[in-house]
């Protein structure tokens, strides 16, 4: 069950969507959601590049508009979201830290059962967007990662990505155990092209639905995963997928290396994702 949602905020609209996620999946009045802003001072440092003779001053002070910019905007988002948090009756928690941005999410979410994070972020100042800290967290953070699109959507049906390895099982057992979207449409996807191995694998894992009374459709699909995936995602307008990920930059076995990047770049809803 959820107690501790941690969402990295950024300036852009992704941002105020993963707000929304994270208010919505409040149950309950003993959930805290946090938020964190990032003021990414060693990046804000190295953007005032070569400092001529004499210009020590001036490049001082240029520095501190920089960073005084980054802290009004950080300053706008926090506000909107406690404005939100209020507004819903959610107990909540603002920080505002000072450092490197990956190391800084990395320890903070040590402590939260589930990071919200977008599959578009900037945490680190210059940059547009950085996919890099969302690789690592899947890759090598402990928490459950919720990817989350840029524009919000109910989440009436959900996949649960099975591979029959230990990844996939363990995500599936992770979102099981949040007790979250229970009343959801549920599918158990397996694509496997051995139909009596892909059955016995499936009947594996929906005997653990079935202990915690989580009623689910079973679906066997043959040929290759990332598209038969993609494709039932479409065709049955699925709001919200399950999968395991593991080792760097591999996101569930049957989605490895550069696809991993397609896969979050096209991201066009939600991804619980546990490594």
């Amino acid at each position: 069950m959820l107690r501790r949602i941690l969402i990295p905020l950024d300036e852009y609209h992704y941002s105020k969507t993963a707000i929304e996620y994270g208010t919505n999946l409040v149950q309950d009045e003993d959930c805290h959601l946090d938020s964190l802003y990032i003021i990414d001072i060693p990046s804000i440092e190295k953007s005032i590049g070569p400092i001529p003779a004499g210009g020590t001053f001036y490049a001082k002070k240029e520095l501190n508009v920089r960073i005084d910019k980054e802290k009004e905007i950080a300053g706008d988002m926090i506000r909107e979201f406690s404005d939100l948090c209020r507004a819903r009756n959610i107990k909540y928690q603002t920080k505002i830290l000072e450092g490197e941005p990956q190391e800084i999410i990395f320890d903070e979410s040590k402590f939260y059962d589930l990071v919200i994070v977008a599959c578009k972020t900037s945490f680190r100042y210059g940059e547009k967007f950085d996919k890099g800290i969302q690789h690592e967290l899947i890759s090598h953070d402990s928490r459950p990662v919720l990817m989350i699109p840029q524009e919000f959507r109910e989440i009436r049906k959900i996949a649960l990505c099975f591979d029959g390895r230990n990844q996939s099982t363990k995500a599936i057992q992770q979102f099981v155990k949040m007790e979250i979207w229970r009343d959801r449409k549920i599918y158990l996807i397996h694509i496997n092209n051995n139909n009596e191995a892909g059955e016995t694998l499936s009947e594996k894992i929906g005997s653990y639905l079935n202990a915690w009374d989580i009623p689910f459709e079973r679906v066997l699909l043959p040929g290759n995963p990332e598209e038969q995936i993609s494709n039932f995602i479409k065709t049955n307008a699925i709001d919200l997928a399950v999968m395991g990920a593991h080792g760097k930059k591999k996101l569930v076995s049957f989605i490895v290396g550069s696809t991993t990047d397609r896969f979050i770049k096209k991201a066009e809803i939600p991804l619980f994702i546990f490594h």
